[in-house]
């Protein structure tokens, strides 16, 4: 049996535009990816738009059970 291979659309937005998203700043932004407390960076200034918003829920949520 071949094995299938699920591919998924990747949406990219630039890091000011991501930013605004999370509502956070662009340098704040920076801050948390250098920190590895959220995931998403795929290029100069650009970032995997759902990886970096499950990954910043992820964050507000540990950040909550503190």
């Amino acid at each position: 049996m071949e094995e299938q291979t699920v591919e998924r659309k990747r949406y990219v937005a630039t890091g000011p535009e991501m930013a605004e998203m999370l509502g956070v700043s662009h340098r704040r932004l920076q801050q948390m990816i250098s920190e590895e407390l959220i995931l998403g960076k795929i290029g100069r200034n650009s970032y995997d738009i759902s990886r970096v918003v499950v990954s910043f829920r992820e964050h507000l949520l540990r950040k909550a059970l503190k």
